[in-house]
């Protein structure tokens, strides 16, 4: 079991933490490989089975928190969208298409955790119409966000994309990090619809920050030159502010972001328990120059 240590009259005192009732609040659902998708120039959608999201998915009525893990399919693919009742993804195909790499993790608080006394959640998501340059942004309001923005603007808080896109071309999706959370910008040349543009925040309270067993990581990497085809990379501690998960920490993960310039896609998000490790791999194909920067962000719940 878990303790948390409390000031009590002076003295120091233990209250348990059940470790199983925490982690039935987490759900991972993942395509099988045998999954082709769909065709060319066409809308695409999967549901998740119980299998693909390892049992009975009565969770998915309740109110959760989603990430979008794994969004990849062989060909050109865009506007990735998840939903939870019932767990599926939706996205574009531009082109042929053939294997499928598709995952999304929910996160569905329970009353009486220690999940939901440690963090506030809020869901903000935008319609709005956008034209113009092709580098776009928005900054979420209140009403966007519920009634009311996560606190600091976002700045200390998980934010994972559940929803992203634009009719055309659209790419290079991210959630600005610091004072500017609650703001997101992408790519779009020539594009003048609306948006689906969803991101899940997970904020801890200031008086459960060191003491709550789940911990968030926000993970940041910056490239001169990343190369080109898939990349793969292992986040470093000092990546995700100095610390890592232990490798059998059990997390949620989603796609917070990442610029290449060139033809970039197929971002897959990777927790400490899967077997790629603790990672983010993409897919660009040439010509892919420049700097580059890519971003997740985690919570796991820790049982040691």
């Amino acid at each position: 079991a878990l303790y948390k240590y409390l000031a009590c009259s002076g003295k120091i005192a233990k209250e348990a933490v059940d470790s199983v009732e925490e982690l039935k609040q987490l759900h991972h659902c993942k395509a099988p490989a045998s999954y082709g998708g769909g065709g060319t120039y066409r809308g695409v959608t999967y549901t998740f089975t119980d299998a693909d999201c390892g049992g009975p998915r009565s969770w998915s009525s309740t109110s959760c928190v989603i990430g979008i893990k794994e969004a990849r399919q062989s060909g050109e693919d865009e506007d990735f969208r998840a939903y939870v009742n019932p767990p599926r993804m939706k996205w574009w195909m531009n082109s042929a298409a053939a294997s499928t790499n598709l995952a999304a993790d929910y996160l569905c608080p329970a009353s009486n955790s220690r999940l939901t006394s440690d963090f506030s959640f809020f869901r903000c998501k935008s319609t709005r119409a956008y034209s113009g340059a092709t580098t776009k942004s928005h900054t979420f309001t209140s009403a966007e966000c519920g009634g009311k923005l996560p606190p600091f603007n976002g700045r200390d808080c998980l934010a994972v994309f559940g929803q992203r896109s634009q009719s055309g071309r659209d790419k290079q999706w991210e959630v600005l990090r610091y004072e500017q959370a609650t703001t997101i910008k992408w790519q779009c040349p020539g594009c003048s619809a609306n948006i689906n543009a969803e991101v899940h925040y997970v904020c801890p309270k200031l008086r459960h920050r060191d003491q709550s067993p789940w911990k968030i990581y926000k993970c940041y990497k910056f490239f001169w030159d990343a190369g080109q085809n898939t990349i793969s990379y292992t986040w470093k501690a000092e990546d995700c502010g100095g610390h890592l998960p232990p490798p059998t920490a059990n997390c949620f993960s989603g796609h917070r972001g990442g610029f290449y310039q060139g033809r970039n896609e197929d971002m897959r998000v990777f927790s400490p328990k899967d077997a790629r490790g603790f990672s983010f791999e993409w897919w660009c194909s040439g010509p892919c120059t420049g700097t580059a920067h890519i971003l997740a962000d985690y919570i796991c719940f820790e049982d040691s």
